[in-house]
């Protein structure tokens, strides 16, 4: 039962790890180079970068972006604006995140992600807690 317990834990520590690299490597190729004076490209990133320098670069990006005085403002008055409708149908078509969207004060249940769906395949009550009244509201909610 304990090496079952251990063997459950590497493989998860192992699936976590994987992804870590996989968001660092995507990060990596998001991330510009930061001009930073005497530093040395040594690390093991595509980029050059260790790890940590990717993180610092992460930083100093984001502060670029938030500084109007650098152009940051400017460029979010570029980005392209996403309506309610697109931003809700985005996160509902989520696999990893679980979400459930209500209708207040009821609590009534209008809309879930994909992944929550998936989690109430095989339940008892059924696979759609979303009642076929509701499905209306949660467009018209969207839009409104």
């Amino acid at each position: 039962m304990k090496e079952d317990y251990r063997k459950r834990q590497r493989e998860v520590k192992a699936s976590e790890r994987a992804v870590q690299r996989e968001l660092i490597e995507r990060l990596d190729g998001l991330v510009p180079l930061a001009e930073v004076k005497g530093r040395a490209l040594n690390g093991t990133l595509k980029s050059g970068r260790t790890t940590v320098q990717l993180y610092e670069d992460c930083v100093c990006h984001c502060k670029k972006l938030q500084d109007p005085r650098a152009g940051g403002h400017a460029r979010r008055a570029e980005a392209r604006s996403v309506s309610g409708a697109e931003l809700m149908e985005a996160v509902l078509s989520s696999n990893s995140e679980r979400v459930l969207v209500v209708d207040l004060p009821e609590w009534t249940v209008v809309g879930m992600s994909s992944s929550l769906r998936q989690d109430f395949a095989g339940a008892a009550f059924g696979n759609d807690l979303v009642s076929s009244c509701c499905a209306g509201e949660l467009e018209n909610a969207a839009h409104g």
